[in-house]
């Protein structure tokens, strides 16, 4: 059985937190052909880039005869190894893909620009008319249950919430209980129900 006659403490070279491939090689470098235990007390975080060249290194150690052993690990530091380390063994790579685009001239790059306002402000008014017509249909199979007309609905209950506020009411109005239930019921709600001018 191995003694572990190294210890590493990572708060002595760093405040709280592993934030980089490079501070992870730093701290490892100091490692020769012996085992050790590296103590993470008063570190609160590691970021994922950090954890996975940790992860890789103690791999790497490993295949040379030498043993990591980590304690006085938070939560969080913890749980980053843990993700890290259930993903590092799998096949895939994720690459990003990032298209080019070139512009012979400043006057093309300004159309290019330009063309993607119109887009956006095209999308804002399509946005608009959707909602709108989703408006009409609503108002349409309100005034199909009421005796109000399209235009009745949409000048009573400009909002969509206020027609759902009606359906409140309707279903106070239409329900099968005596006028006083239905009076105290009304009165009770008042403030979720629609407010009629």
């Amino acid at each position: 059985m191995n003694i572990i006659s190294s210890n590493i403490k990572l708060s002595d070279y760093f405040d709280n937190q592993l934030n980089s491939r490079f501070s992870v090689r730093s701290i490892l470098s100091k490692i020769k052909n012996e085992d050790v235990i590296i103590d993470f007390i008063n570190i609160n975080f590691i970021s994922r880039s950090a954890a996975h060249e940790l992860l890789y290194s103690v791999d790497k150690f490993a295949e040379k005869g030498v043993k990591i052993i980590f304690k006085n690990l938070n939560t969080e530091v913890q749980q980053m190894l843990n993700k890290v380390d259930s993903c590092k063994n799998t096949n895939n790579k994720y690459a990003t893909y990032v298209n080019k685009i070139f512009f012979d001239s400043e006057k093309k790059l300004d159309d290019f620009f330009l063309d993607w306002i119109k887009l956006e402000n095209s999308i804002d008014e399509f946005a608009d008319s959707a909602a709108d017509k989703t408006d009409e249909k609503l108002a349409s199979k309100t005034s199909s249950i009421t005796r109000l007309t399209d235009d009745e609905i949409l000048e009573l209950f400009p909002e969509p919430s206020d027609v759902k506020k009606l359906f409140e009411l309707m279903k106070i109005v239409k329900s099968g209980e005596r006028k006083n239930d239905k009076i105290n019921k009304i009165t009770a709600n008042s403030e979720k129900l629609p407010v009629l001018c």
